[in-house]
């Protein structure tokens, strides 16, 4: 899995600096297995979610990424008075 990691990273390297990057042959259960398993691996049940908001005052998610859980890691005040610190206050 790890080497999968690897290679996935040159990719998006490449693909960064222009080059011209074949995608690899899989079956499309492949993609959401792995993805499963890097879940389960690093603890990544969390999402972060970025947000922008538009002329009228709407928010609208536009990224949703996979970030390490903190339960029970005794973080959880500081990560809430954090979060709540950053949400906008209209």
């Amino acid at each position: 899995m790890l080497e999968d990691t690897r290679r996935g990273a040159a990719r998006h390297l490449e693909a960064l600096r222009g080059e011209t990057v074949p995608r690899p042959n899989r079956d499309q259960a492949a993609p959401a297995a792995s993805l499963r398993e890097l879940v389960i691996r690093f603890n990544l049940w969390g999402v972060g979610v970025d947000l922008v908001k538009d002329d009228n005052g709407q928010y609208w998610a536009v990224d949703v990424n996979l970030a390490a859980g903190y339960r029970d890691t005794g973080l959880e005040p500081a990560l809430t008075n954090s979060v709540t610190a950053s949400l906008p206050s209209e």
